[in-house]
């Protein structure tokens, strides 16, 4: 069976007075109640409301009367219901406990606040932070600039000789220039040498004697071994010869050196003589023919300019 519901209170069992208690009586019944209460410290507020409730109700003499009528009629729960909208006022000297419903939402949005910015850190992760870009590589330096037409002329006149032809009846015959591309070696044009003739090669400051070591009619290239002499060994050029191409003459200078003479290429050649070009001004047998950097592009011969690159093929056969 449920258990019974336990009878309620009357106001006055609550404050502890007899029902025909004075008014009096009640009142100093009430405050020692509240004091009571308010000492102890662990009443709830729905019994101290019930004690301010039952101080007005049973010191008032209609309130009283209507109240006594009610527990005499039927029986009425001795704790009614407190209404929300009642208010009492505070007892003099006594300062009421109030919720610091201020203080609640100072918290309250504090709490808001940071739950808002968890969510958002979780839905917006945090990037990651930049990487340091590498250093750029230094810019490339500028080519340099290319020699001058005298600076060319100075750095090749140690690889050149005049050569002559000296017969065995003491004629002697000029035979055009020679060019040094390897050390103790010259090459020039073969047509134009004699057979068992004495070749002397005269450099800038200095002679020496020419001995044939490879004669390449094919070719038309003879390589003399020069004794007496220091040539300098000019570097060849890897250009490929182009029409259009500015190209620096080396001739013989009357006063006994060497000039050059500014030219351009003007025809690449075919057939027999593929490989070799002509260029726009006419070049003494045997003069070395420059790129604007100053090594050797070819040797002039007959009007053509014989590639430097068959200085190496060059070998003795007969034409």
């Amino acid at each position: 069976m449920p258990a019974m519901a336990q009878a309620k209170r009357t106001l006055y069992e609550i404050v502890g007075v007899a029902p025909d208690a004075p008014a009096e009586e009640i009142a100093r019944a009430c405050d020692a109640k509240r004091a009571q209460l308010d000492a102890e410290g662990s009443a709830d507020a729905s019994t101290i409301a019930l004690v301010r409730h039952a101080r007005e109700v049973l010191t008032d003499p209609s309130r009283r009367a209507a109240y006594d009528a009610r527990l005499a009629a039927v029986p009425v729960p001795a704790e009614p219901p407190v209404e929300p909208e009642l208010q009492t006022e505070a007892e003099p000297g006594r300062q009421e406990r109030r919720t610091p419903w201020g203080l609640v939402a100072v918290i309250g949005a504090a709490a808001l606040i940071v739950l808002l910015f968890a969510a958002r850190m979780m839905t917006n992760p945090v990037p990651p932070a930049p990487v340091a870009e590498a250093p750029r590589p230094a810019a490339p330096a500028p080519p340099p600039a290319p020699p001058t037409a005298s600076q060319v002329l100075v750095a090749a006149t140690p690889s050149i000789v005049k050569l002559q032809a000296i017969d065995l009846s003491g004629t002697v015959r000029a035979l055009g220039l020679g060019v040094s591309t390897e050390s103790g070696m010259a090459a020039t044009p073969c047509h134009d040498i004699p057979a068992n003739a004495q070749i002397v090669a005269t450099g800038a400051t200095d002679k020496g004697a020419g001995t044939l070591v490879i004669t390449d009619e094919t070719l038309d290239l003879c390589k003399l071994s020069i004794a007496g002499l220091e040539l300098k060994p000019l570097a060849l050029s890897s250009a490929e010869p182009r029409p259009g191409t500015k190209v620096y003459v080396v001739s013989p200078d009357a006063p006994g050196g060497f000039a050059l003479a500014e030219a351009s290429i003007t025809q690449l050649l075919q057939g027999a003589n593929a490989g070799a070009f002509q260029l726009s001004a006419a070049a003494a047998n045997g003069a070395p023919v420059l790129d604007e950097s100053g090594r050797l592009l070819g040797i002039a011969s007959q009007g053509r300019v014989l590639p430097a690159a068959w200085i190496a093929q060059a070998k003795t056969r007969a034409r």
